[in-house]
C-alpha cells in the first residue's frame, strides 16, 4: 500500500543493528523565492546509511555545501574513533590494552559512564561488554557464520561479560577494567551521541529544522517545509512491504529495535542479534519495540536494554515516565501502546 501522493518524497527504509523506520515527508513542488524547500544528503558511514534532511530557508548553495562537508567530516571522525576494527579506533585501543587503567577521550569516558548508569537502571539487561556473545552467535562487527552455539560455550563466554568490571572516571578520563578478558562495544549505545553532535552542528550552522535517520534511529527538530510535523512510519515487523503505524514528530528521537533486521532461522525458531546479557540467549519476547524521548542518548540505551523484557513490563516502565512513549509488538503480534501515544499514533489496517 502506498502512503505517498504525487508531491511526496519517497519513503526510505533504513536498516542496521536496530529495526527499521520510514521517514515520510512531503516536498513542496515549485517552491521559489524565500519559500522553504527540503535538501537531503545520504552518507554511507558506520556500516549503515545516514540520511540528513534539512529545511532550506534563505540558505545559499555554499552554506548548504559547507554543512554537508561538516556533517560528513563528523561522521568520518566518529566512525574512525569508535569502531571495533579501525586501527585508529579508541575502542580498539581500549580493548587491546596491556594495563587495567587506560586514558581515553572525554567523549568515550562520558559514553561508557552513561552506559554503565543505564546498565544499572535496567537491571543488567543492557551490557556494553556483550561483544563476546555477539561474536559467538555470528553477529559481531566483522560478521561470521551465524549459528546456535552449545550451552557450554555460552556459559563459558558469559564469564567475559560483566559491565560492573568497568569503572569510569570522567573527570580524569580514565577507564579501569579489572578483568583482561572484558571488551567494550559502544555500537549499541553510541548513536545517540552522534545524533546530538550532528543536531548541534546543524543548529549552529543556521538549520533549526532537520531530520536525521540512521538505521532504526530518528532524531529531528522543528518542522517540514510546510510547517507541519515530520511524518514517521514504523516498519511492520513481519511484513517488509508494509508500515505498522504512522505518527507525527516535531522534536525528539525515535528508535525501533526489532528481531527482523538481523536474524537467522534454525529448526523453526528465529534467532536475532539482540541478546539477554544475563543468559547469552537471543531475545524472543518481542518482535519490535519503538520508543520516543527527547534525549537520543537515553533512547539508544533503553531500546537496546529493554528489548528482552516482558512487554507488559516495558509498558509499565514507560507509563511511569512521562518523558517516554512506546509501541511494542510482542512475540504473538499483540500491540501495546503507551497512553500518551494512543491519540496520536495511526495504526495501519
Amino acid at each position: 500500500m502506498s502512503l505517498l501522493n504525487r508531491n511526496s518524497a519517497p519513503a526510505f527504509p533504513l536498516s542496521s543493528g536496530k529495526g527499521a523506520l520510514f521517514a515520510l515527508f512531503f516536498l513542496l513542488p515549485g517552491c521559489a523565492g524565500d519559500s522553504p524547500t527540503h535538501v537531503k544528503r545520504t552518507f554511507m558511514r558506520m556500516d549503515t546509511v545516514v540520511e540528513v534532511t534539512l529545511v532550506r530557508h534563505r540558505h545559499t548553495r555554499d552554506e548548504i555545501r559547507c554543512v554537508w562537508e561538516a556533517v560528513d567530516s563528523t561522521l568520518k571522525d566518529w566512525e574512525m574513533r569508535f569502531s571495533q576494527t579501525n586501527l585508529k579506533s579508541e575502542v580498539l585501543v581500549l580493548n587491546q590494552r596491556t594495563d587495567s587503567v587506560v586514558k581515553v577521550s572525554g567523549e568515550l569516558a562520558r559514553m561508557l559512564h552513561d552506559a554503565r548508569r543505564y546498565c544499572d537502571t535496567l537491571g543488567g539487561t543492557l551490557d556494553f561488554t556483550l561483544l563476546p556473545i555477539k561474536e559467538l552467535w555470528g553477529f559481531g562487527e566483522q560478521g561470521g557464520p551465524e549459528r546456535v552455539p552449545p550451552q557450554d560455550s555460552i556459559r563459558l563466554m558469559l564469564r567475559n561479560v560483566d559491565y560492573r568490571k568497568v569503572a569510569v572516571d570522567t573527570l580524569r578520563r580514565i577507564v579501569h577494567i579489572s578483568d583482561p578478558a572484558i571488551r567494550v562495544d559502544v555500537g549499541g549505545v553510541g548513536k545517540g551521541y552522534i545524533f546530538k553532535r550532528i543536531g548541534a552542528l546543524l543548529e549552529q550552522r543556521g538549520f533549526p529544522d532537520f531530520l536525521i535517520v540512521e538505521g532504526g534511529d530518528i532524531f529531528c527538530k522543528g518542522t517540514r517545509g510546510d510547517r507541519q510535523p515530520w511524518r514517521i512510519g514504523v516498519q511492520h515487523p513481519r511484513k517488509s512491504d508494509r508500515l505498522l503505524a504512522q505518527l507525527p514528530l516535531d522534536s525528539g528521537a525515535l528508535v525501533t529495535s526489532g528481531d527482523y533486521e538481523r536474524f537467522f532461522m534454525k529448526d523453526g525458531r528465529r534467532y536475532c542479534h539482540l541478546f539477554d546479557p544475563r543468559t547469552g540467549e537471543s531475545c524472543e519476547r518481542n518482535q519490535s519495540l519503538t520508543l520516543w524521548a527527547m534525549d537520543p542518548v537515553e533512547l539508544d540505551n533503553l531500546s537496546t536494554g529493554m528489548f528482552c523484557w516482558d512487554p507488559d513490563s516495558i509498558l509499565a516502565f514507560v507509563e511511569r515516565r512521562p518523558r517516554l512513549q512506546c509501541l511494542v509488538v510482542d512475540s504473538s503480534g499483540r500491540l501495546l501502546i503507551s497512553s500518551g501515544w494512543k491519540s496520536r499514533i495511526h495504526l495501519n489496517e
